[in-house]
């Protein structure tokens, strides 16, 4: 697949802008340069959540447009197996309406225009939620989980269902027992990872991992009991986070999802989490769901490699591990690594991104175990 550029600046992008300015205002700031008039397919998809809705309010693309060359696209790499259900045409139809209402000059939600997916353990009122298997193949929910619910009133666009491992009981995500495709009819195969297809995508929110990291849509919904959100992330280099689930007896839940609401593993670890292209995205549909824009993130951990495999690709790309993380200049430990053989970990390295209202939330790197690096996309996500 084509990567954008603008993976080199993975960290500025995600400086660019705040979630506490979106929902504060209806000003909005991208990174990059927005004067000039429409964007090509490539450059649509080459968005992040953040710059799609710049463009979308500044006159630059229309939610028909942008939903159309996702739809495209997703048709396009279908083979990743990414999804379990494409919902085209209810996709197209809220797009027109945001359109017109836009046009019409009517208050628009935040994410007005921004298309999501949604992993196939949560409810959705609209569409089957079968949890990757044929025993719930026709289970339909009369309700959205809280959690989508609040993205959807603010105005993302929900594409479909994305893949999973079955049950979302597994890191794999090599689903074989259920999902047919409604543009190819074909049974679901395993997610595949974006930038090897021989390899995995991570789970059990893999198909959330593909569809971003594939840029048939910019963020989405995963769930995570043990890791399912922030290892399928890691795996495809796009960034998921875990709420906090609080005490397990609901004291101090940051998300007001329950059992009820997503296909349940844990009554006291099951949470909804967003998953996207960059931490800023993900701070945004995290304030849109709890609803409160200054509490953003208390912190963020990003999964990387170790140490030895990152510098190989920092002098691919000529820069130095220093140079590539510069917004931690003098938070790392560049010599700093344990552990012998296939697992190796660099320690010390963390930072704080400074929101424009002056919050600020804590970001780490945390190093993967190199025996999962094989799926070099962890590598291509943080470095290009």
């Amino acid at each position: 697949m084509k990567h954008s550029s603008s993976r080199r600046t993975f960290f500025k992008t995600s400086g660019a802008i705040s979630a506490s300015t979106l929902l504060g205002s209806t000003a909005l700031v991208a990174y990059g340069n927005n004067s000039s008039p429409g964007l090509t397919s490539d450059e649509q998809m080459a968005l992040t959540a953040t710059q799609a809705l710049a463009a979308l309010m500044s006159g630059r693309l229309s939610a028909t447009t942008y939903v159309s060359t996702l739809i495209a696209r997703a048709k396009a790499v279908s083979d990743l197996n990414a999804m379990i259900t494409l919902d085209e045409a209810g996709a197209m139809a809220t797009a027109k309406k945001i359109d017109a209402d836009r046009t019409a000059g009517k208050t628009l939600g935040v994410l007005a225009g921004l298309p999501i997916v949604v992993k196939d353990n949560i409810n959705t009122k609209g569409l089957k939620t079968t949890g990757g298997t044929y025993s719930l193949r026709n289970f339909q929910p009369a309700t959205n989980a809280p959690s989508l619910q609040k993205l959807i009133d603010a105005g993302a666009i929900v594409l479909g269902k994305s893949n999973l491992h079955e049950w979302a009981f597994g890191i794999t995500s090599t689903n074989f027992t259920l999902g047919i495709d409604p543009v190819t009819k074909a049974a679901t195969r395993p997610c595949k990872n974006p930038y090897d297809t021989t390899r995995v995508s991570g789970g059990s929110s893999g198909g959330t991992a593909v569809a971003v990291a594939s840029r048939f849509v910019p963020a989405g919904l995963g769930t995570d009991t043990g890791g399912s959100t922030r290892e399928p992330a890691s795996f495809c280099g796009i960034a998921g986070f875990r709420p906090s689930v609080g005490d397990g007896a609901g004291k101090g839940r940051r998300y007001a999802d329950t059992v009820n609401d997503a296909l349940p593993i844990s009554t006291t670890r099951d949470t909804l989490g967003p998953m996207a292209r960059t931490v800023a995205d993900v701070a945004l549909l995290d304030a849109v769901i709890t609803s409160a824009a200054e509490s953003g993130l208390d912190e963020a951990c990003i999964g990387m490699p170790h140490r030895g495999r990152l510098n190989v690709l920092a002098n691919v790309a000529g820069k130095s591990f220093g140079q590539i993380f510069q917004e931690f200049e003098g938070n790392y430990a560049e010599n700093e690594v344990h552990g012998s053989g296939d697992v190796k970990y660099h320690l010390g390295t963390e930072g704080v991104f400074q929101a424009e209202s002056g919050a600020t939330t804590k970001i780490y790197l945390a190093a993967n175990p190199s025996h999962l690096e094989a799926v070099n996309p962890v590598l291509e996500g943080i470095v290009r």
